[in-house]
């Protein structure tokens, strides 16, 4: 008896697909078919397995759907974080050498491509969250059809999909609309596997392969750390040339010449190493390897195990007890880029230790597109003989990724919401010192002006490296100053101005409150309570909860009570 496994191996490998349909469609069961002596017995799975292979790209409309009304709704519902509003203000220089000079000058530690689209985007679109935010939701939906044709080409339509919506259960599908350039390293990265294979194995081999440089050289131009895309092709080709013992030269020149735009960004390069590598707060040690796959991968990393342990018993089991093992799915070349593309955190790790000194898993997501093509091979492996399983799996992934974009969904909701207790919450007049880098930014953007027009970031680099340990949001605020619309002044200059009263808005015992006890400058809680704790999410709005103090030295004299807070 030959279910879907059987029957889409002897498809795809011996019988012509639409002979078979034919037959699966008459619901003939011939006793033998083409070199395969083998029986159908046909099901309501079985014949939804084969429709799905045979309508690969109505299976992926519908996946577009779900990717569209997921992205684009979280999208809409999410403030911008500090992160994105790095972005925002520097496309909104609007100029692409006002922009590189924004780059040089370190205001932000990556390439020009995101903010260059960013900023085409807004001139189109407007200024708002989904329109700074397409750029990045495009790219991911180019790195969601890469995997799927990726994938359709060697394993069933079903397990394709599969794959897909495991993808979308992963933490990296977060990143899909953020207004950074993580969804452009997602896209390249995968994009440039399907362009190799099509390089090596398509009809237009040379043009596959110039399109494979573009996409190399477009993903340096939007995170230096898209270097490591250059690797699971690499080590899949020297796969292949062992196996033919010939060299293809135009894969190796695609490499050489995708490698050109670094360059081009050596400046940017350098600067962004020398203003923000001696005191990153991602600085690479050894803990970051299993963060990188906990964080990104998340909770379905559990299924991940389960599948995985799996398909090692059964391989050994065949081995054991049958003598052999089922074909294998990928070619070697292909399995070795895939668990190249799996140790992405060991290969970034390795070059942050060489050079950038700086590394954080969010800087490694691809990793998770491997993952999901290991993770639909094994479940073929283990599921392919049995079409119901294979939709229960299916169904597992979707509804993974449907509940995990419920639950962002209501995060950003409880976020703004706890966003908006912290505006309404601020002292009505004095001068406001926000010491919380990552609320600083947001403030300025969404607070009204009343607020806006009294607001001050104070800069101590010394402090901060001393009382906090890491300094890069502050140097992204300094060198940013001259584009941002929050004033960015050094504490010194706040005190001298401000000396009898002021208030400070920020974390319990932070960086600035630490300054303010050496300097013995007298401060102390007000009672406020703004509930912020869910500012601190997956994306951050601030270092933890919020809390309002008043300093100087005219709060000696006066009492808390006499101060006007907004109810």
């Amino acid at each position: 008896m030959v279910r879907p496994f059987g029957a889409w191996i002897t498809a795809r490998n011996v019988t012509p697909p639409e002979e078979l349909v034919s037959r699966m469609a008459t619901l003939e069961t011939p006793a033998q078919v083409h070199r395969a002596p083998l029986e159908f017995r046909v099901s309501k799975w079985n014949r939804a397995f084969l429709a799905f292979d045979k309508r690969p790209w109505r299976v992926f409309a519908g996946i577009s759907v779900f990717y569209v009304a997921a992205v684009f709704t979280l999208a809409w519902l999410r403030h911008f974080w500090f992160d994105e509003l790095i972005t925002y203000y520097i496309a909104k220089i609007n100029s692409l050498s006002g922009i590189w000079e924004a780059l040089a000058r370190a205001s932000d530690p990556n390439p020009p491509l995101t903010h260059v689209l960013v900023m085409w985007s807004m001139r189109i679109f407007g200024g708002g969250e989904v329109a700074a935010r397409l750029p990045a939701i495009l790219a991911a939906f180019v790195g969601v059809l890469s995997l799927f044709l990726f994938l359709r080409k060697r394993v069933p339509v079903v397990y394709a999909a599969t794959g897909v919506f495991f993808f979308m259960a992963t933490h990296a599908f977060s990143y899909s609309y953020e207004s950074r350039s993580y969804a452009f390293m997602l896209a390249f990265a995968m994009l440039s596997l399907v362009l190799w294979r099509a390089a090596i194995e398509g009809r237009r081999r040379h043009l596959a392969a110039i399109s494979l440089a573009l996409t190399l050289a477009a993903g340096l131009s939007a995170n230096y750390y898209c270097v490591l895309a250059f690797f699971p092709i690499a080590a899949g080709e020297l796969v292949r040339t062992a196996e033919r013992r010939k060299v293809e030269l135009r894969v190796w020149l695609a490499l050489a010449f995708g490698a050109l735009p670094l360059f081009l960004y050596l400046p940017l390069i350098n600067a962004a190493i020398a203003n923000f590598g001696p005191y990153a707060w991602n600085k690479p040690t050894p803990e970051f390897l299993e963060r990188a796959y906990v964080i990104t991968l998340g909770e379905i990393g559990w299924l991940v195990l389960a599948v995985f342990n799996a398909a090692v018993v059964i391989y050994f089991y065949q081995r054991a007890k049958e003598g052999r093992t089922a074909p294998a799915v990928l070619p070697r070349r292909e399995f070795v880029a895939v668990l190249t593309l799996i140790l992405y955190p060991v290969l970034g790790y390795a070059v942050a230790i060489a050079r950038a000194g700086m590394i954080s898993p969010r800087l490694v997501v691809p990793l998770c597109y491997g993952v999901a093509i290991a993770f639909a091979v094994a479940a073929f492996r283990i599921f392919g003989r049995h079409a119901a399983s294979a939709f229960v799996l299916l169904g597992l992934c979707f509804s993974w990724a449907f509940a995990r974009s419920l639950v962002n969904g209501n995060d950003f909701r409880l976020e703004n919401a706890a966003f908006e207790r912290v505006i309404r919450t601020l002292p009505t007049s004095g001068t406001l010192l926000v010491s919380d880098s990552l609320l600083a930014l947001p403030l300025q953007h969404y607070a009204p002006k009343e607020i806006t027009s009294r607001m001050l970031f104070p800069f101590d680099v010394a402090a901060v490296r001393k009382h906090k340990g890491e300094d890069s949001p502050e140097q992204n605020l300094w060198a940013g100053r001259d584009h941002l619309p929050l004033k960015i002044v050094p504490l010194e200059t706040v005190q001298k101005a401000h000396a009898s009263h002021y208030y400070l808005v920020g974390t319990r015992d932070d960086w600035l409150q630490r300054k303010l006890a050496e300097d013995a400058v007298p401060f102390r809680q007000l009672p406020i309570n703004s509930a912020s704790g869910d500012l601190w999410i997956f994306f951050p709005l601030s270092h933890g909860s919020i809390f309002v103090y008043e300093a100087g030295e005219g709060i000696i004299a006066s009492r808390s009570q006499d101060l006007k807070i907004r109810e």
